[in-house]
């Protein structure tokens, strides 16, 4: 799911030079533990005060504060900007759906499941937003 948002024109932003126009914002670059990160957490972490600043580390990862200081990715953006986070949440709750479908989930389940999941996308993009608040307005 996470290489079909990286793909997404509005996503990407910054690319490769032209020999290599691949997405590097998120997606296929970030290897398994980006993937593992936004695919189980809205299914498989508890809410508690771990999860709480896992998600507060994965918002100074996109910010300029730790951007590609602790996964090392030199070639991606060297800033995620604010206002890219909450446009996330529709490419990354739509595409759930096929992965639904193609497990067998019947329409009405798959409709609440997507529901769940956006709504922990929206969670998720509002604490990762935490960094680039200053603490009067947070």
């Amino acid at each position: 799911m996470t290489g079909a948002v990286s793909r997404h024109p509005a996503v990407a932003g910054e690319r490769r030079a032209a020999r290599d126009p691949r997405p590097v914002l998120l997606g296929e670059d970030a290897g398994d533990e980006l993937a593992a990160a936004t695919d189980a957490d809205p299914f498989e972490r508890e809410y508690g005060q771990d999860w709480l600043d896992y998600q507060h580390e994965i918002g100074l990862r996109h910010h300029r504060a730790k951007k590609n200081v602790t996964d090392g990715f030199a070639e991606a953006a060297a800033h995620v900007p604010f206002r890219w986070l909450v446009p996330l949440v529709y490419p990354m709750a739509q595409t759930i759906r096929p992965f639904l479908h193609d497990a067998g989930a019947a329409a009405e389940e798959a409709d609440a499941i997507a529901v769940a999941f956006t709504k922990s996308l929206l969670l998720q993009i509002r604490l990762w937003s935490r960094p680039y608040v200053g603490d009067a307005e947070w």
